[in-house]
C-alpha cells in the first residue's frame, strides 16, 4: 500500500444505536452504533463507537436520528433505539446507488463518505 492510502471498511447501514453513557453536567451522552458492513453477511455486524466512525459517517448518523427522533434525556445506559425496516431498506438502496464497489476492504487516497478506518469486521460471538 502506498503512502497516503488507508485501508477502509465501508459501513452500509446503521441497524441500531445503544446508549453507552448518560449525559452529565460536563459530558454529553455517548452512543454506539450496530452497523452492517458492506460486502459482509450479518454475522459480521458489530457495535462501533461514533468516535471510531469519524466524520465520514455524519450523514448516515444524522439520517438515523432524523428517522428515530431525538433521544429522551432520561434514558438509561444500554437503552437501544432501532430505525424502521423501511429506513434500513432506503439506506441500503442509497448505499448501493452511491457506491459501485463490492464492499469489504477498499484502498483509497483520502477519506470517503460513509467509510470507517476501523479494523476489519470480525464475526460477533
Amino acid at each position: 500500500m502506498s503512502e497516503g492510502t488507508l485501508q477502509l471498511y465501508e459501513i452500509e447501514v446503521i441497524l441500531e444505536a445503544r446508549l453507552k453513557s448518560v449525559k452529565t453536567d460536563t459530558e454529553d451522552a455517548v452512543w454506539e452504533y450496530f452497523v452492517k458492513w458492506a460486502g459482509y453477511n450479518n454475522r459480521y455486524n458489530s457495535w462501533r463507537d461514533v468516535s471510531a466512525m469519524g466524520k465520514d459517517c455524519n450523514r448516515l448518523i444524522r439520517s438515523f436520528w432524523n428517522e428515530v427522533g431525538p433521544p429522551e434525556p432520561s434514558l438509561e445506559v444500554n437503552h437501544t433505539v432501532r430505525p424502521s425496516a423501511e429506513w434500513i431498506a432506503r439506506e441500503k438502496m442509497r448505499y448501493a446507488k452511491h457506491f459501485s464497489g463490492d464492499g469489504g476492504a477498499t484502498v483509497v487516497a483520502e477519506k470517503d463518505f460513509q467509510r470507517s478506518n476501523m479494523t476489519p469486521p470480525q464475526p460477533e460471538a
